[in-house]
């Protein structure tokens, strides 16, 4: 009973913490299924004496696993190309550019959900969220000059922040983010680029923040030690006395709304003021979609209706 406990640790432990590091999932199962077949064959070569039995191993080198590079037309015309894939130790990075005649937008996907898309003409985001959250906190506190994004994507947030002259601290868990938003996003950063978890940061940090941006996705949700209250006290901590705290998150305002009234109700044991801002029209059919979360404290503040009118936005989010 030890032995077998031992083996299971030790299997354990190698694969989550080796195998699917350096193989992945995909290469995993392939071996496992050959290591099956090699022993069934040794044991007709061997015991059976039937060494034709080796032929049966021949066809695997035919159909080892590869990582196909896409590149295909769809119907209506548009060309889907894979330019780049990474598989980290915290998830599979990949980059997709689609083009249709003069139109070509590039999109950033972990996991297999999307997290970042720009107009490869003009480079600028083709995400509304992507304009709401640094435009709205920076009219919430007009005389911020320093903001810590937690998350980086392909780095259109931190570029309309860096664009109004704010300082940012970006961070992310994952260097391969790091590389790619540089390499294919041509991310550049004016503060520091941090590869750290986001919690661990705001431990240690003693920097004070006029802006906390948290854009911290697992697969379509954000990792749950980040919004608990704990992880939200921390944040309310690195913020200056007119910080503002702000996050994009998947959630509902219908009638399927309990989870993001729990992350509501968390942040209003932190902050004084908590505004929700839908990215979708919540009196219509659509009752799920991306909201933006702004917490903070002291008086409550306004945002102007013509807040955007000045602002240079993509044409896709410019309604």
């Amino acid at each position: 009973y030890a032995v077998s406990t031992i083996g299971s640790v030790l299997g354990t432990v190698a694969t989550g913490f080796v195998l699917i590091a350096f193989l992945g999932v995909k290469q995993i199962f392939f071996l496992v299924g050959c290591l099956l077949l090699l022993l069934s064959v040794l044991y007709f070569a061997m015991f059976r004496k039937k060494a034709a039995a080796v032929v049966v191993l021949l066809p695997l080198f035919f159909f080892w696993p590869t990582d196909r590079v896409i590149d295909k037309v769809m119907e209506n015309g548009t060309r889907v190309q894979v330019v780049a894939r990474e598989k980290s130790y915290y998830g599979d990075v990949k980059v997709v550019d689609y083009s249709y005649r003069e139109k070509r937008t590039r999109e950033l996907s972990i996991d297999g959900l999307v997290h970042s898309g720009i107009d490869m003409n003009s480079g600028r985001s083709i995400f509304s969220y992507t304009y709401i959250l640094p435009h709205y906190v920076m009219e919430m506190n007009p005389q911020g000059k320093d903001c810590l994004m937690l998350g980086l994507g392909a780095g259109a947030i931190p570029w309309i922040f860096q664009a109004r002259g704010v300082t940012t601290d970006v961070l992310d868990i994952d260097p391969a983010v790091f590389d790619v938003a540089e390499t294919y996003f041509n991310f550049r950063n004016n503060g520091k680029s941090i590869v750290e978890d986001a919690r661990y940061h705001l431990i240690n940090t003693p920097k004070k923040y006029d802006f906390v941006v948290l854009d911290v996705f697992s697969g379509d949700t954000m990792p749950a030690h980040l919004l608990s209250l704990e992880a939200f006290e921390l944040i309310d901590q690195t913020l200056t006395p007119d910080g503002i705290m702000a996050f994009n998150m998947f959630g509902s305002l219908g009638q399927d709304s309990y989870m993001t009234a729990s992350i509501i109700k968390t942040l209003q044991q932190v902050f004084d003021n908590v505004d929700i801002y839908p990215n979708f029209d919540p009196l219509g059919q659509q009752e799920f979609g991306n909201i933006s979360v702004f917490a903070y404290n002291g008086v409550s503040r306004v945002i102007q209706s013509n807040l955007f009118s000045d602002v240079e936005s993509h044409p896709f989010v410019a309604d």
